[in-house]
């Protein structure tokens, strides 16, 4: 998966280096352009966005219970603290997101129960 430039001003949850160079992004501070030039240089797999970024996300696919296979929101459906936390005790892995309200679509962004990343990254 690509890196999204639709990340470009969102804040990330950890301290995150970018390996081959000096950048760093600081915990809390936002995702600037070069820092997206950079990862794409560095094929960085993802980075953790802070969980307070996702409001006013909606879901870009279905959310699904991974065992059962219920479905817990349906895809273009607002996310809400209730979602975030039945998909984090659910063992959802990822969820799909876009911003309507942006004038740019963050689909490549994901969130994991509840911190939006861009790509699949391991859980601490």
């Amino acid at each position: 998966m690509g890196h999204c430039e639709s990340l470009v001003g969102l804040r990330v949850a950890r301290e995150t280096p970018i390996p081959g160079t000096e950048l760093v992004i600081q915990k809390g501070k936002k995702v600037r352009g070069d820092h997206i030039l950079a990862l794409r240089k560095a094929s960085v797999a993802g980075v953790e966005i802070d969980e307070t970024e996702i409001e006013g996300a909606f879901a870009a696919a279905d959310i699904v219970d991974p065992e059962t296979g219920e479905v817990l929101l349906e895809a273009n459906e607002e996310l809400s603290p209730r979602v975030m936390t039945m998909a984090q005790e659910k063992g959802v892995e990822f969820i799909d997101v876009f911003f309507p309200s942006a004038t740019r679509l963050a689909r490549c962004c994901r969130s994991r129960s509840r911190r939006t990343r861009f790509a699949p990254t391991r859980r601490r």
